[in-house]
Parts: C-alpha cells; structure tokens; sequence
C-alpha cells in the first residue's frame, strides 16, 4: 500500500471518523483530522525517486473535553510509534486547541513518517 491508506488505517483504529484537513459540519465528536505539513524528499544519488517517502503530517483530534481529546492524542502517538508499517515519531508534543462556537475542544501534534511512497 501507499501512505495515505496505511495512516488512514491506523488512525481509524482509535476513531471511526477521520477525514483529511476539515470534517464535515456537525461531524459527531471525537472525530480526527490530518494534513500533510512538509517532508523531506527522498531521493537516490542517480536523482530517481526512493521507494520510501518521509512525510510530515499533523493529526488534530476534536472532543467534547480537553482531557478526552489529550487522551486521545496519546493513544495515537502511541500507535503511530509501534507501527510496524511505517516508522513514525512525533516532532514537538501536543497543543491545545478549542472551538468555542462549538464547544469542541482538541489537541493537534506534528509527526514525521517514512512510509511506502
């Protein structure tokens, strides 16, 4: 597989929901989002494409409480980090984030992954 399956895959182990950069309106919390923020690229000295790709993503998780999206955000770390399909580490640690429009409250972290091109 590619990356993109594969990240999507592990994070839906912890939520059902997830969905590239924004949820739909009304989305029921907890819900995830990722986008890709950058990346090394990774090529071969013959200047070809690697068949390994380094991306960095940034997870954001929303909930109705800074201590369940904080939990949340953990479990994802932790997955993340003992994937055996890509190798993942996280770049700072979780910031806090809210919605007060919509009483929903989150966490977003930054990751750098080597994963499948």
């Amino acid at each position: 597989m590619s990356f993109e399956p594969d990240f999507v895959a592990l994070l839906q182990l912890r939520c059902p929901r997830v969905y590239p950069v924004t949820a739909p309106v009304n989305t029921q919390r907890p819900y995830i989002t990722w986008q890709h923020i950058g990346g090394q690229p990774l090529r071969y000295a013959e200047n070809t494409a690697a068949d390994k790709r380094h991306t960095m993503v940034q997870v954001n998780v929303w909930h109705s409480t800074l201590a369940g999206a904080f939990a949340l955000m953990r479990q994802i770390e932790d997955d993340l980090c003992a994937s055996t399909v890509m190798q993942a580490w996280p770049d700072a640690e979780p910031i806090n984030a809210s919605e007060p429009d919509f009483d929903t409250w989150g966490c977003h972290q930054d990751f750098s992954v080597v994963a499948a091109r």
